[in-house]
């Protein structure tokens, strides 16, 4: 090692340069990696939600609407014209209103009142669409400049892009918070004014080339892409205190600048690399999940380490040769003294403090820890009510039910067992509609004599799909008891054949999915770091 620590400081000028070059490539690469806001794309193959989402890829062109956006004080003409103007948006699919049910040529005191009070009530109306992935990350404020700003805009896709917006901002905010209470306490606990920042710029760097390392992935998850940073930064700060603390001791020894930082290198190494080799196995533990997001998440955290780990034991001593003139010229008390007397203490009294601490503290977390409630969608991650999303979606649910819009898919040519299937479910309590081929045709007609292609939207080659909506949040123990029992009944006149999708059922499947990751990804880190 010593021969290697040698050569670094040797040749720092090639080292800088190395650097500068990795700068420049990492933070164009990184304008070139996807992010992924939908967290329904990480469930596992083999769940319902996922099984019934593929089928209906196969099965069908059209998708469940994803977008939902009211008109205040709009007539016929004006919604028709609006829904128009939605779908000649690039993306944006499946566009649907009362014209799709009836002929608004008539006079609607003509049409069923129930039909025209799900979407047009008091001069609103509310028209539903679906918006691809293929569509641009700005699709909502392409909307809302096309009909202007008095249109409210909710679902899934509303929710998707302000999460878009609001990661970017967020991690901003993370950083300009955790950096300044970083730089005052390694000022508090360093001896000049310049190891702070040759600290943070060290990591820096390690977390600018991680983000840019993200393109051998080609896309990642906004949950790692939001948190991969503050995690970076957080997990491999003790890198550089190891290393400095080590060269600073050898100064006082009286070697020379250069020897003092192979010397601390060579014995720092040690420290460091079994220091950032259990943060590494520990991080990849969470590849093994079934949930996609440990794996993505994994593998990103853990190359990032690796990256603060090269960072720090080349640029850090390079950075550290370079700037030790005005390191001494910042010399500065310490400000925090040794923990010596705490360290005595502490020993003194180790056993009856733990005992005191086992019962007080750690009895009573575990108990708290298996009584968390979690969040796993992102419709409950927005709730600020002076967002514009929240907003929108409360004007809409004022005026109209709850949209929680679910799929599911069964096999076809079985009308009868579909029928007795749609029946049950309309005695359950919060659905509000049931879209099916049973309740748009006579199933006793064949279905080639009514003509496929007027029904196509819900009969494919192999499966139907039966389309549920409920008033209910999309997230919650009521909503989770609400898939339950839609999957028991459909269980039973489908065994082993009937997949339920969308909206809670994919929340569902990832808290499912997720509760069962969590034991193994925690013994799975425990064992890591423990080796």
């Amino acid at each position: 090692m010593r021969a290697v620590s040698r050569w670094i400081i040797t040749h720092r000028k090639t080292i800088v340069a190395f650097y500068i070059a990795a700068i420049i490539a990492s933070v164009l690469a990184m304008t070139q990696v996807k992010t992924n806001y939908d967290l329904v794309d990480y469930l596992p193959d083999d769940v319902s939600s996922t099984v019934g989402l593929n089928l209906m890829d196969e099965e069908f062109d059209s998708k469940p609407a994803n977008l939902r956006i009211m008109l205040p004080d709009v007539t016929v003409a004006e919604a028709l014209e609006a829904k128009k103007k939605l779908a000649s948006i690039k993306g944006v699919k499946d566009v649907t209103w009362l014209d799709d049910t009836v002929d608004v040529v008539q006079p609607l005191e003509m049409i069923d009142e129930d039909i025209i009070n799900s979407c047009y009530k008091d001069g609103n109306a509310l028209i539903t669409a679906y918006v691809s992935p293929e569509a641009s990350n700005s699709v909502v404020s392409e909307i809302r400049a096309l009909l202007g700003d008095d249109a409210a805009i909710a679902g899934d896709q509303a929710q998707a892009e302000e999460s878009r917006r609001r990661t970017s901002t967020d991690i901003a905010k993370m950083l300009v918070i955790a950096v300044p209470i970083i730089f005052v306490i390694l000022f508090l606990t360093t001896t000049s004014i310049i190891e702070p920042v040759l600290f943070l710029a060290s990591i820096g760097v390690a977390i600018l080339l991680g983000k840019g390392t993200d393109l051998i992935f080609g896309e990642i998850s906004f949950v790692t892409s939001s948190c991969s940073a503050i995690l970076q930064l957080a997990t491999s700060m003790d890198y550089a205190i190891f290393l400095i603390e080590s060269f600073e001791s050898y100064r006082e020894k009286g070697l020379a600048v250069e020897d003092a930082m192979v010397e601390a290198m060579n014995q720092a190494f040690s420290s460091i690399f079994s220091s950032s080799l259990t943060t590494v196995f520990g991080f990849l533990a969470l590849t093994m999940m079934r949930f996609g997001i440990g794996y993505d998440l994994g593998l990103v955290l853990a190359k990032s380490i690796v990256m603060s780990l090269f960072a720090i034991m080349t640029l850090l001593p390079v950075l550290t040769i370079m700037a030790n003139g005005v390191m001494e010229r910042t010399r500065h008390k310490k400000w925090v003294s040794s923990f010596n007397g705490f360290g005595r203490l502490n020993a003194r009294i180790c056993i009856p403090v733990s005992l005191v601490i086992g019962t007080v503290v750690v009895m009573p977390s575990i108990l708290a820890y298996m009584n968390n409630d979690y969040i796993y969608g992102t419709t409950q991650m927005i709730v600020d009510p002076s967002i514009r999303v929240v907003q929108d979606q409360n004007a809409i649910d004022e005026l109209y039910e709850k949209s929680n819009q679910m799929v599911l898919m069964v096999p076809y040519g079985q009308p009868a067992r579909e029928q007795a299937l749609i029946d049950e479910l309309d005695d359950m309590d919060d659905i509000t509609s049931i879209t099916a081929y049973a309740t748009m045709a006579d199933t006793t007609i064949p279905v080639d004599f009514v003509g496929r292609e007027n029904l196509k939207q819900l009969i494919g080659e192999n499966y139907s799909r039966i389309i549920i909506s409920a008033d209910m949040e999309l997230e919650s123990e009521k909503a989770f008891k609400f898939v339950e029992d839609i999957r028991t009944v459909a269980e039973k006149y489908y065994p082993n054949d009937a997949y339920l999708t969308g909206g809670t059922s994919n929340i569902y499947d990832m808290r499912d999915v997720v509760i069962q990751d969590d034991v193994i990804v925690n013994q799975l880190s425990m064992a890591a770091i423990g080796i």
